[in-house]
């Protein structure tokens, strides 16, 4: 998790501000609001404190899934839901519910981003080159 989520005021704050409809925007969004408020927020990125967003309405039981509702996961997944957003949900590693989406049946790659247009249409980008050039250096030669 982030190093961000044992500060219970930034984490109240995050999802006051989301559920105000606060935008994920970097720039006149949350990320400028939170930096001004906490200074120990140093990112300038949205995506530590969307998972700070998402776990914290998973504690609250908001949009919980059970860790075996596979029908679930794998709905969420193919709706966009991110594998951390999932881990959250779910209370399993990224790794586990990836596993879990498979066996499922998911229809969607597990590696690389999911994209879901406003009309509902998925589209996934894979791995970056960089990213697959770096995994396959660390995997075991055959």
């Amino acid at each position: 998790m982030s190093k961000y989520a044992n500060n219970a005021p930034l984490v109240a704050r995050v999802v006051a501000l989301r559920d105000a409809g606060t935008p994920w925007d970097a720039t006149g969004g949350i990320v400028d609001t939170i930096a001004s408020e906490f200074p120990v927020f140093t990112g300038r990125s949205a995506i530590p404190l969307r998972k700070l967003y998402v776990a914290a309405k998973a504690s609250e039981g908001e949009g919980k899934i059970g860790p075996k509702a596979k029908k679930a996961i794998v709905k969420a997944r193919d709706g966009g839901a991110g594998w951390a957003n999932l881990a959250a949900r779910t209370g399993l590693s990224i790794k586990e519910v990836q596993e879990v989406y498979t066996a499922g049946g998911g229809k969607n790659p597990i590696n690389g981003r999911l994209y879901v247009s406003t009309d509902g249409t998925t589209r996934h980008v894979a791995e970056s080159t960089l990213a697959i050039a770096a995994r396959k250096a660390e995997a075991p030669s055959a």
